[in-house]
């Protein structure tokens, strides 16, 4: 291959050398074939979401005209705010964990009264791990509230004799 050769002569030694090039042309397509194969598993595991939520500081729309379900979440569990309602639907934390199953149910049973409802919006309060907010994605999605967005989440009260 493309070696360098001096004169022989003089009684110096020959300066030829040849550079391998087959392990480097191995190695750039292993690259290229593990790059490919995890690019596709990049992107089973996805959540589409977007930012089409209320500016901070925008009025609030009635009850009557939400057309979203709002998911807040906070140390002390789950409030969901839907359409219609005017009073939050409390999910408190049994013990420790949040109460997933009990937000799945009240979630079906949303979409089951009011099947239009698609958009769904997630806000969790300071300190609640992000892999909680995650799960409470998931939740959204398995019931069919695939339009997603993350908001921040604003204090809600229960109001009069809340959920």
């Amino acid at each position: 291959m493309g070696g360098v050769s001096a004169p022989e002569g003089g009684g110096k030694r020959a300066l030829d050398f040849e550079l391998n090039l087959v392990p480097f042309i191995d190695l750039l397509s292993c690259c290229i074939s593990f790059l490919l194969i995890t690019a596709a598993w990049s992107q089973l595991a996805r959540i589409e979401t977007n930012q089409k939520v209320d500016p901070p500081g925008a009025s609030k729309p009635n009850p009557a005209e939400r057309t979203r379900v709002d998911v807040q979440i906070d140390a002390a569990g789950f409030k969901l705010l839907v359409p219609g309602d005017d009073i939050p639907i409390s999910i408190p934390r049994i013990g420790a964990q949040y109460d997933w199953k009990k937000l799945e149910v009240r979630l079906r049973a949303v979409r089951e009264a009011k099947p239009s409802i698609r958009q769904s919006v997630v806000a969790g309060m300071d300190m609640v791990p992000y892999k909680e907010i995650i799960r409470a994605m998931d939740v959204c999605s398995l019931v069919g509230l695939v339009d997603m967005s993350l908001g921040s989440a604003e204090p809600v009260n229960n109001g009069p004799g809340g959920n």
